[in-house]
Parts: C-alpha cells; structure tokens; sequence
C-alpha cells in the first residue's frame, strides 16, 4: 500500500516479490512524502491470517529523475545535414521531449540547440557533420503533473570517424589488370558510405548525393607513389553497386587543366619508372658509388664508399694551393668518416664539438672551423673566409705584382748600363797609375 499525508494513494495485491510503480499508476508529486506498507497474507489448510508491516513500513520523499536517452547513434549522414536516432519513450508534446545540440569540438562555439517533440530521431539540416568536426550532445526533457520540467543528464554522440582508405598492393614496375563490375545489385539510395572504389581505388569520400538513380559527390583517392600522396577526386552521375563499386560513369581528378585528368578507362595501368621508385630505407652508396641521399658520389659529410673525404672542391673557395689534407682521411673540420678527431682521437673537437654538432650535453654547437686549420694546431691559420677572397683576387694582385716587379726589374737594368758609361773616363785617367 502507496500513502501520502492525506489518504491512501495505491493499492495492489500480488505474489510476486517486487511491485513496479510506472507512469500508468496515479502519479506521484514532486516534493510529496509518501510511505509504504507492505503486509504479508499467509494461508494454508488450517487457517489464514495476516502479518502486518507497520514496523518495517518505509517512507521517503519523491524527487523524480529524468533518465537520460538511450542507445543513441548517428542514423543518417550526407554532404548538408545529418540525422539522430535513439531508444526509449518517443517525444510526445508537453510529456517527454528531447533537445539536441551540437557545436565546432575545436573552437567551442556556442552550442546550437534543437528540441524534438514528436519520435525517437531528428534530422539537423544545414551542416556537415565530419568536415566541421562537431560534437554533438542530446537530453531528455521529462514533464510532472505537477508541471515542473527536468531535464536528465546530457549524452554525447557516438561519432564513427570515417574509413581510411588504403591501396591494393600494387606492386613497382607490375601491371595492375582491372575488370568491368556488375551494377547489380545496386547501392541503395539511402546509403551515405564512407568509402567507394573504381578501379581498384579506394576514394574516401568527402560529399556525396543521390538523384534518380544516379551517385555524384567529391573525395580523395590515394596513389599507389609518394608516400601516401592523395588526389582530390570527383564524380557526377555515377552508379555504384552494393559493394559500394563505381559501375558506371567516371571518376576524375579535380585539376585546372582538363588535359591532366587520368585516363580511368578500362585497362591495364601501368605503374613504374622513377614515380615507382621507393625510398631507401637506410642511407648509403648504391653499386655505381652515389649516395642515396645526395645523389653524389660523397655523403652529407663528403665521404666516399671507401671512407675517404672525396668532396669537391673540399670547402669553399678552395683552389690548388689552399690547405688540404693529401691522405684525405680528414674533412676540413678534422674529422674522419666515422666522426674521430685528428687532435683529440674521440668523437670530440679541442671546443668540446662532434662532427654532428653536438656537444657532450647533448646541446647544439658549431663544428666548423676554419678549413684544415687542425694540420697546424700551434701557429697561424687561414679563415675560409680569407681564403675564399684570396681565390678571387689572386688573378688581379697576381698581375699587379707582375706589372710592378717588372717595372722594378726595368728600372735596375737601367741603373747598371748607366754607372759604368758614367765611371768609364775616370777609369781612363787611373791607367797610367796603374799601367
């Protein structure tokens, strides 16, 4: 028995162990205390009696909840609206309703809020619901008799990403054959796939619509070279089957230039050349000597595949003459091919600097020195930046000097044919002396 300060409020009998009080039963108010009786009939051959609950009669006061929406998901999709679909007491004006709201999950902007009042789904127009990245939360809005309103907790979204399109394996250099699809069956017109294929291609797709038969939208279509590169794609009046297949129509490459649109007939396509070339895990010589990464026969640092520091020309600026180490077991910094140091013999400089830049720290420092200056630890050394002026102005002071020594030159042969044409008569008057 259901009471309340003023009388009895519900009554039943029953066998069962539990009694469910629903919204079919008088309703309760909010606020109200209410007190329940439960009383034992016992009965058997001999007799029947009554074992009363007044001492474990219960009381309590109602304060109702709004239990929240349940088994909500994404029922709908496509380029311009979405739709919501959940389970549970369809929205009936002024008993239950359900508000939606959504909103930019990265820029949180003001929620836009709707509410349902009629069924278990509502479709929100006018945005897309992947490329705007939204999040989206829904509550149920419960209606007392007494006329109060509750709202349950708010429940967000489940939102599925979309597939990522991945390519068959093609394989370099191979020829990849590609077969006519039948268009039946057909996709139905109310699905909104994440992902279709021609070709053998994955598109994933980013706007898609259907009329009278007929698929057209825009995705992104991966190729099978660089490094995942994907190509925007476009359709218009397609037809795809139920293993989501284009069957019919074309799927082209969205360019400036119509004359760079793929030729996606039926085929085969050819895949290879330097387009098909892959990456080099690991740098290193290839077999003719270059190196993978500078496509030079040094690497980065300027060895060679037999350890020797073969850049050329070694720094720059440099010219025949210039320091050089003629072993060439060093670069011009004094390090070797595997980073040891001509002075030190470790993996550091004198200023504490490897061959990478980096010092016993871990902290970022400068190598570069100036050029082979580690040949003459304990006199003088050329900058590069001295040397590589020097290369430029040897012609022009190299000529100079010419020009002035010969000049010198001149002058001294002069001097020598003079003096002896000037002393030649006072040798004369000395000749009888010494005749």
């Amino acid at each position: 028995m259901l009471s309340d300060g003023k009388g009895f409020v519900y009554s039943t009998k029953t066998s069962e162990t539990t009694v469910r009080y629903d919204l079919s039963l008088p309703a309760l108010l909010k606020g109200a205390s209410y007190s329940v009786l439960v009383n034992t009939y016992v009965t058997d051959q001999e007799k029947s009696y009554i074992i009363y609950g007044d001492e474990s009669k219960l009381s309590f006061t109602y304060v109702p909840i709004c239990s929240i929406p349940k088994n909500v998901q994404i029922s709908e999709v496509d380029q311009d609206h979405f739709a919501i679909a959940w389970a549970g007491r369809p929205a009936i004006p002024g008993d239950v309703e359900y508000k939606i709201r959504y909103r930019d999950s990265q820029t949180k902007a003001a929620w836009i809020e709707s509410t349902t009042t009629v069924g278990n789904s509502v479709r929100i127009s006018g945005t897309n619901i992947y490329s705007q990245n939204l999040e989206i939360e829904i509550c149920k809005v419960c209606y007392w008799e007494d006329g109060s309103i509750i709202l349950s907790d708010w429940v967000k979204v489940p939102l599925s990403s979309p597939e990522t399109p991945t390519l068959p394996p093609f394989i370099c250099g191979a020829v990849y054959n590609y077969n006519a699809v039948s268009c039946s069956p057909a996709l139905p017109n109310s699905s909104h796939p994440s992902l279709i294929y021609i070709g053998g291609f994955p598109i994933e797709v980013q706007t898609i619509s259907f009329v009278e038969s007929y698929w057209s939208g825009t995705g992104l279509a991966p190729l099978p070279f660089g490094n995942g590169t994907l190509v925007k794609v476009e359709w218009q009046n397609v037809r795809i089957n139920s293993s989501f297949q284009v069957c019919s129509g074309e799927v082209t490459g969205v360019s400036d230039n119509p004359a760079n649109y793929p030729n996606l007939n039926p085929g085969p396509a050819a895949f290879g050349g330097e387009i098909c070339i892959p990456i080099p895990s690991t740098p290193g010589f290839d077999s003719a000597g270059i190196h993978n990464v500078t496509g030079l026969p040094w690497d980065p640092r300027g060895f060679g595949p037999t350890g020797l520091y073969v850049k050329q020309p070694p720094y720059p600026g440099y010219q025949t003459g210039f320091p050089y180490d003629s072993t060439m077991i060093y670069d011009p910094n004094g390090f070797d091919e595997d980073g040891i140091h001509a002075i030190t013999g470790t993996l550091f400089n004198p200023q504490g600097c490897n061959a990478n830049g980096v010092d016993s720290l871990g902290q970022p420092c400068n190598p570069i020195t100036d050029p082979y200056a580690w040949m003459n630890p304990s006199g003088g050394s050329s900058t590069q930046e001295g040397l590589q002026f020097a290369g430029e102005v040897k012609d022009t002071i190299g000529s100079l000097l010419q020009s002035i020594l010969t000049t010198l030159n001149n002058q001294a042969q002069d001097s020598l044919v003079f003096i002896p044409e000037y002393l030649t008569p006072s040798f004369r008057s000395f000749d009888p002396l010494c005749g």
